[in-house]
């Protein structure tokens, strides 16, 4: 099952097949499945009719139907679900908010209800520090997994006998006493925590450097205070998660530093709406509310960041959208103007973020480059 994310929605808007199913829903029965089939059943029902005589799109339903006798895809935890078919593309996500109900046969997949999820997430790593057990855990708000780094040293004992063997036969023969289950001994001297420590950097410099993700350290304040100190890596957060973690499950781990996290996504928000402001009173002509010039200058690669409410309707045909018909077929197109000035930002290396509908005076706004 996929995770929201940035790299996600890239896959979706790269897609060039030209025949694109985009499905969302609500999940209300995780325990039988059976109202949530027959909601999907209906949902391809009306797309069928709406599609139809469209050849291309029947295998593609085919894919979807293959999912009603699965009883293990229904019974997965989850309040949302969206589902994306194409003759490249086959994907599944599930969400913890749900979804309105929207079926669209389109030459492209619609996006618009997976920004807020996105805007809303952050990715990080979370480095585990113990002298028994060293983990690093790397996620975002919905999902997380353990990384096999190479070189990462196990624990203490292990990394300084690679330096000093005869210090560790040594240590070892004086922790024989030592109670099992006994809080983490942190008597040792500051100089072999230093050296160790060090050895966790020099290990894991390669995958920070290339991941660049925000680092929340969990372990003894020894440990962290130390780590602090010779570690250059720029994005540790000064917020960790403090006390011996060895019996602590990942599980636990990961949900205490998802709310460490969470806050940093509602700074990117506010950056990019003080950003709106700042630059519409110093540089008026690089901001745009008209909906006709955002899709105009997305197409354009000119767009910085839009934003966009969170609440927006895919029907408000009236405002931001428009209703193609087809004249190949009876297939009926639509295509929301949001969605396509997010497709095009994003192709272009502009960033798109959702905002609640009371933070923005229009239904989007855009910073354009120049």
């Amino acid at each position: 099952m996929k995770v929201i994310s940035q790299s996600i929605i890239k896959d979706l808007i790269s897609d060039k097949s030209g025949d694109c199913i985009s499905l969302y829903m609500p999940i209300t029965d995780v325990i039988s499945g059976r109202e949530d089939v027959l909601r999907l059943k209906n949902l391809l029902s009306q797309l069928g009719k709406e599609a139809e005589p469209t050849k291309q799109i029947k295998p593609l339903l085919n894919q979807v139907y293959q999912l009603f006798n699965d009883s293990s895809f229904w019974r997965r935890p989850g309040k949302g679900l969206a589902l994306f078919y194409s003759p490249t593309i086959s994907m599944q996500i599930r969400t913890s908010s749900a979804f309105r109900e929207i079926a669209l046969y389109s030459t492209s997949f619609f996006i618009t209800p997976l920004l807020p999820l996105v805007s809303e997430n952050i990715s990080f790593s979370v480095l585990v520090l113990s002298q028994r057990k060293v983990r690093i855990l790397e996620g975002d708000m919905y999902d997380y997994q353990q990384k096999d780094i190479i070189g990462l040293p196990e624990n203490l004992e292990k990394a300084l006998w690679y330096r000093d063997s005869e210090r560790v036969g040594q240590r070892a023969n004086s922790a024989s006493g030592s109670s099992h289950g006994q809080a983490e001994n942190l008597r040792q001297p500051n100089v072999e925590l230093t050296e160790y420590l060090q050895l966790i950097i020099k290990s894991l410099q390669p995958y920070l450097n290339n991941i660049e993700l925000p680092l929340i350290l969990a372990g003894p304040e020894p440990l962290q205070g130390i780590f602090r100190k010779i570690c250059r890596y720029r994005q540790v957060f000064e917020k960790g998660i403090p006390g011996n973690q060895d019996r602590i499950n990942n599980d636990d781990i990961y949900r205490i530093a998802r709310k460490i996290a969470k806050p940093i996504a509602h700074q990117r928000i506010n950056r990019a709406l003080r950003k709106l402001t700042d630059t519409q009173g110093s540089q008026p002509d690089r901001i745009t509310l008209d909906p006709a010039k955002i899709i105009q200058q997305a197409r354009a690669g000119r767009v910085h960041t839009l934003l966009c409410r969170s609440a927006l309707e895919h029907n408000a045909v009236e405002v931001f959208g428009e209703y193609v018909q087809s004249n190949a077929s009876s297939t009926s197109i639509y295509e929301d103007l949001i969605d396509q000035a997010a497709r095009h930002t994003l192709l272009s290396g502009g960033q798109v973020i959702s905002v609640s509908p009371h933070q923005l005076p229009s239904i989007a706004a855009a910073v354009l480059r120049y």
